[in-house]
Formats: structure tokens, sequence, C-alpha cells
């Protein structure tokens, strides 16, 4: 009875065919042109028949590492009648199995010459026939390791990896189960994903056969990273992940290896979501963070919703997008929620090198409601649709001046055109409204009709220390971008224009008032233009055909003007002289043209780069502070004309033509004709150090015998038919508050001077330029 027992239940559990290994690894090795190895064969036949393997290792030929290791090989299977020489098998299962998947630069597989060899014809031995109801791995490990990518060879690594496939025998689907806890790519196994495949293969067709196979699988990945398929994707997708998320397919199952084929079926459509995705726009920017999105594929076209998208203090709310990736249609997206123009600026820096929002220094924040169409073939012809409402906004025109603040206003935009419905703002102490229009969004430029109410240039100008600082502080990026060449921080190239009409209650320059300010605008390349300017200053008309500014990188500005003034109040036009706080140096109506330009940072530093040409031609008015001439007169000893300190010179004209050079202005042919004197001076004026040095030459309208009575100086000059004279000529130097004045001698005079002054006896008359 023992025996008995022994031979049914315990012999057949060690019946091994170890002498069989060498015959079974040779015919292996030849059906499957690589080196095959077994340790041990056995065959239990107490649960049924089974053929174990043990430490199968198949080789790698060329490679380094085998193809595949596998700790134990459990087959099952039944014999048929001996006469048909048949074996099918019925189960497989693999237990530790290790497999090496390469991938050479030419795109070849180390596993294409695996594939199983036609079955022999019958008469040539025995057949084996697959006919397995369940496969199943345990604890596998899976490398894949790709030398056809572009970027280098990469590696993806997957281990712990559990598979069940079963397909009962009355049933005609194929259930598929599969479970890895861990894949990950290079060195990164901090972000390894967690892989399940849950789901089914059907088969339909004919009565005789299966003619078709149709996959239903969901797909579950739990902290999936992009970094694990990124090779494989474009450049312009950035970095993503999610914590959990899932994937449901319906598709021919023999489709879903060709993606060529897979999304071009009508017949294949996916679904999915993922939560708490995160996706990195650049590298030193937070990520923006997307609550949920739904997603689908169906009939070839694709939807997307994104739930609650976050950057730093933007959210939107939600954002739906839709795609036809067969068709020639758009890419169509749809977004609303409020977004930083901030945030805005720094993404399109650093995820795009658009450095214009951020040298704006943009603030505030931005309702949307937009529809978006971008062409994926053209993406610069993309088309925005809807509305935006600006509230709370902040800008910065020009790098040394205060921001625009407290921006509020309507936005809408209509395919590439973009229409400012209405804007306000805050500049310095006055108010700003605007309307205007992009007609091109790409081409960056914008037409506007602005209307201020007071600028103040000294309050809206910040100080050359806080420029500086401003200008140093500015973030520089660590990294060079990807998308984009780092442009140079300290010479922008700025593309894009503005134009439009600028009118200005009140606009302050220093202490000038200029009411009523019209002028057309061009801003362009850091360089701002003014064209057919007109302005009500100093009781007379401004004017000017042509004025520029060019913003320098270093804060500093580059001034360019050809001013006309007419009709103005001399008094008013030299306040910056007065000093004393009280009366102004002289009085009178003055029409002023020419040219001038100059730089600088601020106002001491333009007039020590003044440069330029000017005209003056000033009359009816009185000199009231004049300390060379009233020292001139004390030297003549002509105390009965009155004091220029006292009670002023009246004068019917003055006039005479300027040139200036780094600061200094050279006085040609200035001629001053009053009822009891007449000036003429030659000379230079230093604008910046208040200094000048003049030749100066007086005449006298009285009898020739009672100047003559009290001159101290001998040698009068008599010049023109009535005999008048300048008595003797004045070398005047120094301090304007405090000059001084010593005579010159007759003899020191040269003939070209002594001619001017000829020509100073003439009634000068109204300079061509004013005539009209």
């Amino acid at each position: 009875m023992l025996l008995l027992a022994f031979v049914l239940f315990v012999l057949p559990e060690w019946i091994t065919l170890n002498r069989l290994i060498p015959f079974f690894s040779e015919r292996l090795q030849q059906a499957i042109g690589r080196p095959f190895s077994v340790d041990e064969i056995r065959v239990s036949f107490l649960t049924g028949s089974e053929i174990r393997l043990r430490s199968v290792v198949i080789g790698a030929g060329e490679e380094a590492r085998p193809i595949a290791e596998v700790q134990e090989i459990r087959i099952g299977f039944r014999l048929l009648p001996l006469l048909w020489k048949r074996m099918e098998i019925v189960e497989i299962h693999l237990i530790e199995p290790t497999v090496s998947l390469i991938r050479d630069r030419n795109g070849e597989w180390n596993f294409k010459d695996l594939l199983p060899k036609r079955e022999r014809e019958a008469g040539e031995g025995w057949k084996v026939a697959n006919r397995s109801r369940i496969v199943t791995l345990r604890q596998g490990r899976l490398s894949l390791l790709d030398h056809a990518l572009s970027g280098g060879p990469v590696e993806w690594t997957a281990q712990r990896i559990e598979v069940r496939i079963r397909r009962p025998f009355w049933d005609r689907e194929v259930g598929v189960k599969i479970d890895i806890p861990s894949v990950w790519q290079g060195i990164l196994v901090d972000k390894a994903t967690h892989l399940q495949v849950d789901g089914r293969v059907e088969e339909e067709g004919g009565f005789f056969g299966f003619t078709r196979e149709t996959a239903h699988f969901i797909v579950t990945l739990i902290r999936f990273d992009s970094n694990l398929i990124q090779p494989y994707l474009s450049e312009a997708v950035p970095p993503f992940l999610f914590e959990w998320g899932w994937v449901t397919i319906d598709a021919p199952s023999a489709d879903l290896f060709r993606l060529h084929r897979l999304f071009r079926s009508p017949e294949t459509h996916l679904a999915g979501e993922s939560k708490q995705i995160s996706v990195t726009l650049a590298k030193d920017l937070p990520p923006v963070a997307v609550d949920q999105a739904l997603w689908r594929y169906d009939r070839r076209e694709g939807h997307i919703t994104l739930y609650h998208t976050h950057l730093l203090d933007s959210t939107l709310t939600e954002t739906t997008g839709r795609l036809k990736p067969f068709t020639e249609g758009p890419l169509e997206i749809q977004t609303s929620g409020q977004v930083s123009l901030s945030d805005a600026a720094e993404v399109a820096f650093k995820r795009f090198g658009n450095e214009r929002l951020k040298r704006l220094k943009t603030g505030g924040s931005v309702e949307t409601d937009l529809k978006i169409k971008i062409p994926l073939k053209a993406p610069s012809q993309t088309e925005f649709h809807g509305r935006l409402l600006v509230r709370e906004g902040a800008l910065t025109p020009f790098p040394s001046f205060r921001p625009i603040q407290k921006i509020k206003g309507t936005v809408r935009v209509e395919g590439k055109r973009l229409l400012i419905e209405s804007a306000e703002g805050e500049w310095g102490t006055g108010r700003l409204a605007a309307t205007g229009k992009m007609p091109d969004l790409y081409e960056e430029g914008i037409e506007f009709d602005l209307h201020a109410t007071t600028l103040d240039w000294d309050v809206l100008r910040l100080p050359p220390d806080a420029v500086e600082a401003t200008r140093t502080g500015e973030e520089r990026p660590k990294e060079p971008r990807p998308t984009s060449p780092e442009p140079d921080q300290d010479d922008h190239e700025e593309s894009g224009y503005a134009v439009g009409l600028l009118r200005i209650d009140r606009l302050k320059i220093n202490e000038y008032d200029f009411l009523n300010w019209q002028s057309a605008m061009i801003y362009r390349e850091k360089t701002l233009q003014f064209r057919e300017t007109e302005a009500d200053f100093a009781g007379g008309v401004f004017r000017a055909d042509f004025a520029q500014v060019h913003f320098r990188p270093d804060g500093s500005m580059a001034l360019a003007l050809t001013p006309k003034l007419e009709q103005i109040s001399v008094a008013a036009f030299l306040s910056d002289f007065r000093g004393d706080g009280e009366r102004p140096i002289m009085s009178g109506r003055g029409l002023v043209a020419g040219g001038l330009n100059t730089e600088g940072n601020h106002l001491q530093e333009f007039k020590k780069n003044l440069e330029g040409n000017l005209i003056v031609y000033l009359e009816k008015g009185t000199i009231y502070r004049f300390r060379a001439l009233a020292r001139i007169f004390a030297l003549m000893n002509l105390r009965s004309l009155p004091d220029p300190d006292v009670k002023g010179i009246k004068y019917d004209v003055l006039s005479g033509s300027l040139s200036i050079e780094r600061g200094k202005v050279a006085l040609h042919d200035t001629v001053l004709f009053g009822k009891d004197v007449r000036v003429i001076a030659n000379g230079k004026i230093d604008l910046v150090k208040n200094e000048f040095d003049f030749l100066m030459g007086v005449q006298v309208f009285r009898l020739v015998d009672d100047i003559l009575k009290q001159l101290p100086v001998a040698g009068p000059i008599l010049l023109g038919k009535d005999q008048m004279f300048i008595a003797s000529y004045f070398e005047v130097e120094g301090k304007l508050t405090d000059p001084r004045v010593r005579f010159r001698p007759f003899k020191s005079i040269k003939e070209s001077t002594l001619a001017v002054l000829r020509r100073a006896l003439t009634f000068p008359v109204r300079p061509e330029e004013f005539s009209g």
C-alpha cells in the first residue's frame, strides 16, 4: 500500500528530465537563433501535466547582457492521442523574469529574430500548439534601452511587474490585468510611476473564426511624471506631472501599438481624467497647478477641460479645448478667469523670451473671457475673441520714469485686432484717459488717443540714483532659456511701435508751464517723437515741428528739439534766472526759433551738454537786472541814465543769434536798441558755471558835448552821420551775479569787430524767420 502511494503521489513530483536538457537547449537555440540554457527541467502530473524550467537564460548574442532571465517557468500542457503527435500548452507562469530590450541606432530591436518559427509540417515530429488559457507573470523586471533617439540613448526600468492574462475556453474575450508599481527613466527612481492596466480584448466576427478583436482597457497612473516619456515629446510640451489619473481605451486591438493608425481610426475612443496636475513652464518659475483635467478623443476629435488652473496670483476657472488633428481646423480654446499681469510678464519672459511686459513692469489683474483659435500649421495667425477687464493695473512706459498706476479699462479682441474701449489711470499728480487699438497683435503696434490733466516732469522723472538702482536691480536669468537666446539686459532690442494724439491740459517742466498741449506722438525702439506740437506758453504760443527723446539703457536721455516761440512773455521765459525770487531779469515780448539737442540724466547735465542754434528777437520791454550794464554805466559816469537795478532800462528791440556748444552759448551780433542807449555784445555764456565772457560796446543817444565832459576815458569813437559814439569797448567776464568790467582801448579793437559795430548802428529789423 505504501509503495502504491509513493508511485501515485510522490514519484510524479520528482520526475526530472535533466538528461534532456542538451536536447531541448539545442532545439530551442536553433529555433530562436540565440544561446539558450536551463539548469533544471521537471515534469509533474500530480495536479495536472506541468513542466517546470528553472534558471532559464536566453542569451544576448553580441549584446553584453541576456535578453531574458527567468527564475522559473511553469508550463501546463496536455497530450493529445499519441498518433497525433501533438502537445497543447494551456497555461504559462513566469516567476521573477528579467527582460532586457534594446533598440539600436538603426531602429532594430534585439528580439526581432526571436519570433516563433512556423509549425513543422506533418510527419516531421511532435507539434507544440499554444492554447494558453492563463498566462501570468510574477515579480518581473523590464529594462528597455533605446539608442535610436536623436537626443542620445535613454533607458527605462520597470520592476515588481505582475501580469495576469486569462481566456476562458467558453468565452470570446481575453482578460488582462497588469500592475507595475514602479517604472522610471534613467536614474530618476524618485520619479517612478505606478502603472495599472485592467481590461479585456473581445473577439468578434464570423461563426467559424474570429475576424476582429477590440480592446477595452482602463489604464491608471499614480504619480506620473512626463520625464518618463520626455524623449518622445515635442520640445514645445513643457514638463508636467500629476498625482493620479486614468485613461479608458476602446479601439481595435491591432492598432494599440501602431499610433499612426490608432488616432486615425474612427473606431478609437479614448477618455481620461487627471488630478493635482503640475506644469513647469520654466525652471525658475513656480509650476502651474491644475486641480482637475478631463479629456476625451472620439471620432478623430479631441476635447479637454481644465478646472481651476493656478499660477502665482492668477487663476483660470475653466479652460476648454477642441482639436481635430487630421483636418485643417485650428485648436480651439476657451478660457475665463483672473490673470495677474505680473504673472503674464514672468511667463512671457521666462518661457517665451518676450521681455516687453517685463520691461514695462506691468502690474494689476485682468479678468478674461476669451476664445482662442490656433492654426497648428501657422501659430502666428492665432486669433482671439472676447473681452478683458483691467483692474488696479500699473505699467512703466519709460525706464527712467515713475509708473502709471490705478489703471482700469475695458479691452475687446477681435481676431488679431485689439480695441481699447476705455482706459483710465494716474500718473504722478495727473489723471489719464485713453482709447486706442492694436491693428495687429503680432506687429506689437498700438494707436491711441490720450488725454492727461496735469503732468509734472519733476514728479514723473525718477532721480538718477533711483534710475541706477532700478537698472542694477533688474532680474537677470541664471541660465539661458532654451526657447530663445538671452537678450542683453543693458541694450534691449525692441519691436513694435506706438502712435497717437496726445493732449495735456497742463505740462510742467521745471518752472515752465505749457497749457493745452497737443501733439502727434510716435514711439519706436526706445525713441519718443513729437510732431506738430503746439501749446500755450508764457502768454504766447510754443510750437515745435519736431521733438525727440531717446531713452538710453543707463537711464539717461538724448533730446532734440526745433522750437518756435511766438509772442511769449520774456519775464516768464527767463523765470529760471530770476535768482532772488522777486523781479525778473527783464520783460517784453519775444520770438525764439532754432534747433537744440542735449543729453543727460538731470537738468545740470542737460545744460552742460546743450548744443544748437537759436535766433532771438525781443521787443517792447525793460531790463531790470543786468549788473554788467550797470557797472559799465558807472565806469562811463553816465549818471543821467537810469540805473538798471532800480528803474530798469527800457528797450525797443533786442535781437541776435546764438550758437550753443557743450553748454556754452556764443552770442553773435547781439544788439539792444533803447530810447537812451544802444548796446552791442559778442561773447560766451557758460550755462553750467553761470559765467560769461563778453566784449560789449555802448552807444548813448545824447548831445556829444554833454557826454564828452563826463567821459573819464579819452578817445571816444565817433561813428555815423550824426556823430553818435560808442564810448570805448568793454570787456565783461566772471559770474553773472558779480561780473568784472574793464575798458578796452580803441587800439585793441580789431577792424572786423569795428565793422560789426558799424553795422549795429542800423536799427535791427524783424528777422526773416518771424516775418508774417
